[in-house]
């Protein structure tokens, strides 16, 4: 179990994290949160990129304030990866495993987490003829280099294709089978694919943790849809905190987050998304 205790960092006098507590077990775990809660700094911090102000992370014996050891237990990707644009993917590989301590059996964990990324047939391809999807799959091969205890990813679906999404999430959870996955993101669709466990994170607090079924409650009793032909719809979007639409059969099918029912509403069970928008706006009013 990776245990997080009374995180704190500040910058100057700015405190970008607050008395951050968590414990995180083996599997999924999300870090759900807007741009600006302090996600990023979390995962470095939690990567030894950089110290806390105050607080401890332990891990069995192993504590963050001796970072050598850390660093054998853990792969990350962070937010913005990049290699070198005319080295190749496993000549790249190679001297990042090399910089990771891994002496035996180079060639072959190299190829494994490539073949695992479905890169092996890019293999001799240089990093600078890769897409966008491509050159994220390095960036969690050479994260699971070693098949590191920990694994932890900042935003991974940024700036990805549909399809590229869809086979990134997949690959995510079938890491997490062995280790613990730690991904950071403000797109809640990621988190509720992949993870069973989660916090929300808002200006550096955690604003609630725990599974996904409890975060979703946050919304119970607070979720209706209701239908509208279209002439009314767009007199209504500017009044009712509209969570989707669905255009049928010149009908808008609405979903809507509000604290009293309405005239025609029915009552919806909550997702994730429902019990962040409204742990949001409670905080935000």
């Amino acid at each position: 179990m990776l245990e997080i205790k009374n995180i704190s960092k500040k910058y100057g006098k700015f405190p970008a994290l607050t008395d951050i507590s968590l414990e995180i077990t083996h599997g999924m775990f999300g870090l759900l949160g807007p741009n600006g809660a302090g996600k990023t700094t979390f995962m470095r911090i939690l990567s030894t990129l950089i110290s806390p102000t105050a607080g401890e992370i332990n891990m069995g014996d192993i504590n963050w304030k001796v970072p050598h050891l850390v660093r054998n237990i853990i792969g990350y990707l962070p937010q913005k990866f990049s290699l070198y644009k005319q080295i190749k993917v496993q000549e790249a590989l190679k001297h990042i495993a090399v910089l990771k301590g891994i002496d035996q059996c180079r060639e072959k964990k190299v190829f494994d987490a490539l073949e695992k990324v479905n890169l092996v047939e890019y293999r001799d391809k240089k990093i600078g003829e890769l897409s966008g999807g491509m050159i994220r799959r390095v960036g969690i091969a050479q994260a699971i280099l070693g098949e590191p205890r920990i694994i932890i990813v900042d935003e991974p679906t940024a700036g990805l294709d549909p399809e590229e999404r869809i086979r990134f999430r997949k690959l995510l959870y079938y890491l997490g089978k062995k280790s613990i996955v730690i991904i950071s993101t403000h797109i809640v669709e990621d988190i509720e694919a992949t993870c069973e466990q989660a916090a929300i994170l808002y200006k550096g607090k955690i604003l609630a943790s725990g599974d996904l079924n409890s975060l979703s409650e946050i919304a119970r009793g607070k979720v209706w849809d209701i239908s509208v032909p279209l002439n009314e719809y767009y007199n209504l979007s500017n009044n009712w905190n509209i969570i989707s639409s669905r255009l049928i059969n010149d009908m808008y099918h609405l979903r809507v987050i509000s604290d009293t029912p309405f005239k025609g509403a029915i009552s919806m069970t909550p997702v994730l998304e429902d019990g962040y928008i409204c742990l949001m706006e409670s905080v935000e009013k």
